[in-house]
């Protein structure tokens, strides 16, 4: 037997024994590529209400069919540092801070080149004009995406909600590669929103698929970013079915850990596209909507905030399978994965070879984001 061999085997015994102790192994669980529709949980419960909120489109500019850019290696330059570890959250990023980041691809191509800002209280700076008439507030949770990789401050996601939300002052607390464990962590630190307005607030979460994959602890995370488990809060259902957090990744599956990061050096193993694991069912979105779901109620008792939305990104696969578990929660969104970007943009809708989104993007989904919730008003 191949050393190879050997662990893809050892692989698969692994993956195996998770999804017996994690109950995966009814029937329906979801492929990565193409997921089928959530398996029934027992009992069969009636529907809860629909929660979700409608989406009003614009006419569409275009019938033109969009293609993916290619993404290519990437290497990133940060003039300064402006992350920390942290025991709670997992990583934060550091106060009173301004670092150029720069991203080339492999053959030298500059990607971008712009400059990160972040406050006091660890925020991504979001400029907004009229902050005297600005008396709720409006939170941005998210990843990279929300938080505004590549893109100027002026371009991201909170500062184009806040061109389109007058009222509303807009705090930027996504960070790049956050789960929705990270930002359910944040909201749970000390001192958390001590300078927010209280009463008619919102907040939103924007979603992407691969935030299921960090809460799952997929082998892919970790040949991004290899010590990513020690910084992914880890969160499963404990026997009644409610929500347990045992620390970060590394600290409540140290197993799973050393093996994962093990494998993770193969260049076999990346180039064979061997990942685990390679499908969820609804215990995996359970998860993600009940971590979202923790974050809302603690928003609305420690800082007033009287509306959580959940937002799709679009082109999003596993949109509509976590919308079904949300509205059984009670908790709001707004589902944009349907949304075919050439028939609004003429420019790409990523960040050419880094796959982030592109101030076009970012310009679209904001003022439709504000639409959408009536923010104007």
């Amino acid at each position: 037997m191949t050393i190879v061999t050997g662990l893809v085997l050892a692989m698969l015994f692994l993956g195996s024994a998770e999804l017996v102790a994690r109950g995966m192994l009814a029937r329906g669980a979801v492929p990565l590529e193409r997921p089928p529709l959530i398996p029934d949980r027992i009992g069969s419960p009636p529907p809860a209400p629909i929660t979700h909120l409608t989406v009003h489109l614009p006419p569409a500019k275009s019938s033109r069919a969009w293609k993916r850019p290619l993404t290519t290696s990437i290497s990133r330059i940060y003039q300064l540092p402006y992350s920390i570890d942290d025991p709670v959250v997992g990583f934060l990023p550091l106060s009173n801070v301004r670092s150029r980041a720069q991203a080339s691809s492999s053959d030298g191509s500059l990607l971008y080149d712009v400059e990160y800002e972040i406050d006091p209280l660890r925020r991504r700076v979001t400029p907004q004009e009229n902050l005297q008439s600005r008396t709720r507030p409006f939170l941005v949770f998210g990843c990279s995406f929300a938080f505004g990789e590549g893109v100027r401050g002026d371009q991201a996601l909170g500062a184009v909600i806040a061109r389109n939300a007058p009222k509303y002052r807009v705090y930027n607390y996504a960070f790049h590669g956050w789960s929705p464990g990270n930002a359910v962590r944040r909201v749970e630190a000390p001192g958390f929103g001590s300078d927010l307005p209280r009463g008619g607030g919102k907040a939103i979460f924007l979603f992407i698929d691969h935030h299921i994959q960090r809460m799952a602890g997929n082998l892919s995370i970790l040949r991004a970013v290899p010590n990513w488990f020690s910084v992914i809060p880890y969160y499963h259902l404990n026997a009644n079915g409610e929500l347990q957090s045992d620390g970060m990744y590394a600290d409540a599956l140290p197993w799973r850990t050393r093996l994962f990061s093990f494998l993770a050096k193969s260049e076999l193993l990346r180039l064979l596209g061997v990942d685990w694991p390679t499908q969820y069912n609804s215990a995996d979105f359970r998860i993600v909507d009940k971590t979202l779901s923790s974050n809302r109620d603690r928003l609305s008792v420690r800082n007033g905030i009287n509306e959580f939305v959940v937002v799709i990104y679009p082109g999003m696969q596993y949109g509509s399978h976590l919308i079904r578990a949300l509205d059984e929660l009670g908790i709001r969104s707004l589902d944009y994965s349907g949304v075919d970007w050439g028939k609004y943009l003429k420019e790409n809708f990523e960040i050419p070879g880094d796959g982030h989104p592109s101030p076009a993007a970012l310009q679209f989904l904001g003022e439709q984001i504000a639409r959408d919730l009536k923010l104007a008003n």
